[in-house]
């Protein structure tokens, strides 16, 4: 185990890995290390030799507690209980507020990592699926995992960053379980264990019903005669797209709280 770099001795790792956004988690103790753990720290964790990475992340805890008492005047030594998670969480050191219009998953992905995470962390995106295109996405002041969140839920995709700070994005099917469920593997000796199947059919419909809601129509075209001092005039129907002109020279709509209106 390495934190920023150095090697530490450590007790009571823990790893729990995940094929998904959940972040994966790492967790030891330190006891009287030299150097004590602070929060935003690197923290890495080997098999053997730095080839075999096991976790990779950022300290998110570091508990410091007393250990053993006072010997012969000698000071009390401590104990730190530390908490990691993957690289996910340095994924969010800033918000997205920013709108995509008829593009790929990927490209969003890609201007997010370009635009709205510490390039200190380098952070890439070799493993992000193309997925298919957004007809429009917006992103108000949101973290960028919660982003990448809503694009996958969008596509029925899955995500998550990797030890080396690559973020994989792809469709769940295509990422296989490492071992085949059979009836075969199920009696085997050495099968899969507490194995049951409980059929569910409490929410089978054969009929459903779609209740209000919005669509976008073809272009809809509103006039109105201006005197010269109204700044504003009511819309029949909810604005998408919108384009202004006035005797027809193009004009620039503007945003509450977010552009200015003059002109």
């Amino acid at each position: 185990v390495t934190i920023a770099g150095t090697s530490v001795y450590t007790t009571g790792l823990q790893i729990e890995n995940t094929i998904s956004s959940v972040p994966d988690t790492c967790t030891f103790d330190l006891y009287d290390p030299a150097s004590a753990p602070a929060v935003g720290q690197a923290g890495v964790v080997y098999r053997d030799t730095t080839a075999n990475k096991l976790f990779a992340g950022v300290i998110t805890g570091a508990k410091k507690s007393a250990w053993g008492k006072y010997i012969d005047g000698s000071l009390r030594k401590f104990v730190y209980s530390v908490t990691c998670e993957d690289y996910q969480y340095a994924l969010d050191d800033r918000l997205v507020m920013e709108t995509y219009t008829s593009q790929s998953c990927k490209a969003i992905i890609q201007d997010i990592v370009a635009n709205f995470t510490d390039a200190a962390y380098g952070f890439t995106t070799t493993n992000v699926s193309t997925g298919r295109t957004i007809t429009q996405a917006v992103f108000n002041y949101m973290k960028p995992s919660e982003c990448i969140d809503q694009l996958a839920k969008i596509v029925d995709y899955e995500w998550y960053v990797d030890s080396n700070k690559d973020i994989h994005f792809f469709a769940k099917e295509t990422v296989p379980a490492p071992f085949n469920l059979t009836e075969d593997r199920l009696h085997s000796v050495d099968g899969i264990d507490n194995f049951s199947i409980s059929p569910d059919y409490s929410n089978v419909k054969n009929r459903c019903y779609v209740r209000g809601g919005y669509y976008l129509s073809s272009a809809y075209t509103e006039t109105f005669v201006a005197d010269g001092q109204r700044r504003s005039w009511p819309l029949s129907w909810k604005p998408h797209t919108l384009t202004i002109t006035v005797g027809g020279i193009a004009k620039t709509a503007a945003i509450d709280n977010l552009n200015a209106d003059d002109g």
